[in-house]
C-alpha cells in the first residue's frame, strides 16, 4: 500500500489545531508506528 506521509502530518497537526490531544496523539503515534515499520524491514 502506498503511504500518505503528508496526508499523516496534515492529521497530526489538524489534531492539534483543533485541540484534539487525544486524536493528536493516536495521530501522532501511528505515524512513528508505521515509520518504525518500514525502518525495520529495510534493516
Amino acid at each position: 500500500s502506498v503511504r500518505e506521509v503528508a496526508a499523516e502530518h496534515d492529521d497530526i497537526v489538524r489534531s492539534v489545531l483543533n485541540g484534539d490531544a487525544d486524536a493528536a496523539v493516536e495521530a501522532l503515534s501511528q505515524h512513528y508506528r508505521r515509520t518504525m515499520d518500514i525502518a525495520r524491514s529495510v534493516l
